[in-house]
């Protein structure tokens, strides 16, 4: 009976929590060696306006979709950046007085004409360039967008 009361009081002392006043700070420990400088997120960020014009025609054979695309020089989309570091594009446009941005892939629906249609807009990259593609749904050949703004940031 003596080791089961005995048990049962070690096991509520355990389990028992202290109450009270916190104890004074105690001494700061020894200072460790200094590390290596560190540099934060570096950033880039460039507007690109595409016009109508700069936009070509392209048709999938596989899946038998057409679509635009843009290509463009990127000297600051580096290897390092490609491998470590974040591609972000923006469209940005004008809903009335209101700028707004928003993260591609993307897709809004416009109304053309009485058309209701859906834009979708996509990106990919590789070192040194930037692909758009935009894609309508309904798409005729011989149709081109507005200009578009885009905001393209790299960060590493």
């Amino acid at each position: 009976m003596k080791k089961v009361l005995f048990s049962f009081l070690a096991v509520l002392f355990l389990f028992a929590s202290c109450e009270g006043p916190a104890g004074p700070q105690g001494r700061p420990g020894v200072q460790g060696p200094p590390g290596a400088p560190g540099t934060g997120a570096i950033w880039f960020v460039e507007f690109i306006d595409v016009l109508p014009s700069d936009w070509r025609f392209n048709s999938d054979p596989v899946f038998g979709e057409h679509y635009l695309s843009y290509s463009f020089r990127v000297p600051e989309l580096t290897e390092q950046i490609f491998d470590d570091g974040v591609v972000l594009i923006y469209l940005e446009w004008h809903d009335g007085s209101t700028l707004r941005q928003r993260l591609l892939p993307f897709s809004r629906p416009i109304n053309e004409g009485g058309l209701l249609l859906t834009e979708y807009f996509d990106f990919n990259f590789s070192i040194g360039r930037i692909h758009l593609t935009y894609k309508i749904t309904d798409f005729t050949y011989g149709w081109l967008p507005d200009r578009f703004t885009f905001k393209i940031v790299l960060l590493w």
